[in-house]
């Protein structure tokens, strides 16, 4: 039995498996928007629900006791939307600036993907989506 008759396709997710590693920009990305609102989360935080939709992500984030209390006391009052807006806006530019940095296959990514293309698999797709 070969490669190609056990799979017919095969996926390959990027962030944090073949670049990026430990998905390190997204947790930077964040600890560097907070910080630029005065509010300093460290690595854990930022992992908290790491995977929702940035937006999200952020809301969880300000919904944290520890989170929310040091928003409300660096801009007198519990997080709104507003707040929630600007950190996502500030969140884009951060993250694809820290993604671009982490752009480095790991070791071994090459090749994974040289044995499966190697393998004549048509349906391997390698495709990179830039939000």
């Amino acid at each position: 039995m070969t490669l190609k008759d056990r799979f017919d396709l095969v996926i390959f997710d990027w962030a944090g498996t073949m670049v990026d590693f430990g998905c390190e920009a997204p947790v930077k990305a964040l600890i560097e928007a907070f910080g630029a609102e005065g509010v300093v989360i460290d690595a854990a935080t930022a992992r908290h629900d790491m995977g929702k939709a940035k937006s999200d992500h952020v809301r969880s984030l300000l919904a944290e006791p520890p989170v929310a209390a040091a928003w409300q006391s660096h801009h007198g009052h519990v997080a709104n939307e507003k707040d929630v807006d600007i950190l996502v806006a500030r969140l884009g530019p951060l993250m694809r600036d820290y993604a671009a940095r982490a752009a480095t296959l790991i070791p071994g990514a090459r090749e994974a993907v040289d044995r499966v293309t190697s393998r004549r698999l048509e349906d391997c797709v390698l495709y990179w989506i830039h939000a």
